[in-house]
């Protein structure tokens, strides 16, 4: 990603050296073997990596997991699964983003931000791509509009984390949120999260819209719709294999949900964006 272009900006002044999505596979090894001078951020939207620093630790990072690597640290990172994708930042150690930060290793999961970021990335790096066209003037502005998604998006993350607002409860909901991401071809059924999480129906109901925004079945749909991206962006899969994965009775009834999301198809979707991600 071209951070140092002008549509950038807003990034730059925020302290970011370095960004990107990159879509690893097994095999993939990279390292800092002196000790970095910037914080270094891993969202992980896919598969799995195992990240080793030089503090003796070793973190997993699968889907949903943050990371953030400070100043101060070498590290070793590789690809733990068939492949991992993961969007990533090179951040300076005197910047708002960092602020609350210490010189340690932070860790967590957060499902519930990272296809917003997702989404800023993609959309920045397509409009990027056409930055020559007639419409260029249209595009710088839609670049800038995305890249400031990502800052807002970004700076969400880390203050999720820095704050410590995550209770008990909070863990244990964020747990079957995984368990359901890991498990999406499965026939999920609301009255089985809520006992899970311990609460009645309506109870699960509310909290669900209270913190996250949303409804249960919207949650499930939300992640059954990230998946669906996903296999359509990184796989050769034909519809209905997809909608088998997914849950989904056949491929029409996958098309008609992936379309009433998104207003478009899932096969116009794997045309039109499946050319971004081989770009970066």
């Amino acid at each position: 990603m071209n951070i140092a272009h002008a549509s950038a900006d807003s990034l730059q002044q925020n302290g970011i050296l370095y960004s990107g999505v990159s879509n690893l596979r097994r095999g993939y090894q990279v390292g800092m073997p002196s000790l970095s001078q910037r914080y270094m951020v891993i969202i992980t939207t896919r598969g799995e990596g195992t990240l080793i620093s030089s503090n003796g630790e070793k973190y997993l990072l699968d889907g949903g997991s943050i990371i953030v690597h400070p100043p101060g640290l070498s590290y070793t990172f590789y690809v733990e699964d068939d492949c991992w994708d993961i969007i990533w930042f090179y951040i300076e150690k005197s910047t708002v983003y960092m602020e609350g930060f210490a010189n340690k290793v932070s860790y967590w999961h957060d499902l519930y931000q990272f296809p917003e970021m997702t989404a800023a990335m993609e959309g920045y790096l397509h409009e990027h791509e056409r930055m020559h066209s007639k419409n260029a003037l249209y595009t710088e502005v839609a670049a800038k509009n995305y890249a400031e998604l990502i800052n807002i998006t970004l700076k969400r993350i880390l203050e999720r984390n820095s704050i410590k607002r995550k209770d008990n409860l909070r863990e244990t909901v964020d747990s079957i949120w995984i368990a359901v991401r890991q498990d999406i071809s499965r026939e999920w059924q609301v009255p089985e999260l809520a006992q899970q999480a311990g609460m009645s129906q309506s109870t699960f109901q509310r909290y669900m819209r209270k913190v996250f925004n949303c409804s249960p079945k919207q949650m499930l749909l939300n992640i059954r719709m990230e998946e669906a991206k996903h296999l359509l962006l990184s796989s050769s899969y034909p519809l209905r294999t997809i909608a088998e994965r997914l849950n989904y009775s056949n491929e029409f009834a996958f098309s008609y949900a992936f379309k009433r999301r998104h207003s478009i198809s899932p096969r116009q979707f794997r045309n039109k964006h499946q050319s971004i991600l081989g770009h970066q």
